[in-house]
């Protein structure tokens, strides 16, 4: 009888139907649809939320270290090896129970003042000012739009040759009653130079330099 013609196929000499040549295969779908995912994936019309603010300023590794061994936690920890070295030569012992813990103690605040300090980053979101900083585990805060009462910029004695600063604020509705906690989340700014001073108190009070005194 008559052949039946195979629509988008055509027969080779075995008689096995092949794809058309004009028919694309089943690997050439796969790798439209592939490829057509891929771009939705690297798509720039992504939601920028989903990426992480960029920092207005950036603490090097050296400052960080600098600021702390130059800090009013150093000078104590000096005196402190002075009087172990003193008990040490005069042999009075007894006095070793008394400064050894508490140079341990200051050892250890200077090592977390440091690791506290790193990967710090500040910028401006939607929903307020984030912080965050710590090398081992990061601790974030947002301190949401007008919430800041005050704000202050200090300098450490020991400082002032670098041109280093502190940032610390007063945040409306923080209780005063955890004094260590609460001074831990007022420091926004570790240590930086006073373009960092600008910058940071720029997004958390935008028209502060309306009557703020240059550095």
């Amino acid at each position: 009888g008559d052949a039946v013609p195979v629509v988008g196929a055509a027969a080779d000499a075995s008689g096995v139907a092949q794809p058309a040549s004009g028919a694309p295969s089943v690997v050439d779908r796969a790798g439209t649809v592939v490829g057509r995912r891929v771009d939705e994936f690297l798509s720039p019309e992504l939601d920028p939320d989903l990426a992480p603010p960029e920092s207005v300023v950036r603490l090097p590794l050296p400052r960080v270290i600098a600021s702390a061994l130059l800090g009013g936690s150093m000078i104590w920890l000096v005196a402190i090896i002075v009087i172990i070295v003193v008990a040490l030569t005069t042999g009075t012992l007894w006095m070793l129970f008394t400064f050894v813990p508490a140079a341990i103690g200051v050892v250890s605040y200077l090592w977390s003042r440091i690791t506290g300090s790193l990967r710090y980053s500040i910028a401006g979101t939607r929903d307020g000012v984030r912080i965050g900083s710590g090398l081992l585990s990061t601790a974030n805060q947002t301190i949401p739009p007008g919430r800041v009462h005050a704000i202050e910029a200090s300098q450490w004695l020991l400082w002032r040759a670098f041109g280093w600063w502190t940032v610390r604020v007063n945040v409306a509705g923080q209780s005063v009653a955890q004094a260590g906690d609460a001074a831990r989340r007022t420091l926004v700014l570790p240590v930086g130079t006073a373009d960092d001073v600008r910058r940071v108190i720029g997004l958390l009070a935008p028209d502060a330099f309306d009557d703020l005194v240059p550095l």
